[in-house]
């Protein structure tokens, strides 16, 4: 789950204005298509996350910042090309 900031000052034309920096989120909990109402799994919002049993000991890892994430995308691909080529635009 992304979580990315923008600014819409017009409808038409459109105008947005985006704000680079950004946060992930994630569930913490595997994720399972068997099971849709799990909100565990498929909701990573803090209030509903803060149910899960293990909680207090994977907050911690269950948000990542924009160097966080820029640096998992090096260390599993080599490069920042997917950010950069794909998400970012």
């Amino acid at each position: 789950d992304f979580r990315q900031w923008v600014l819409v000052t017009d409808w038409n034309p459109l105008t947005v204005w985006f704000y680079r920096e950004c946060y992930l989120r994630f569930s913490m909990a595997a994720f399972d298509l068997s099971d849709l109402e799990d909100s565990l799994v498929h909701l990573c919002n803090n209030s509903i996350q803060k149910e899960a049993d293990n909680f207090e000991e994977v907050k911690a890892r269950s948000m990542w910042t924009l160097e966080e994430f820029k640096a998992h995308l090096v260390a599993t691909t080599g490069s920042l090309d997917v950010w950069e080529g794909r998400v970012l635009p």
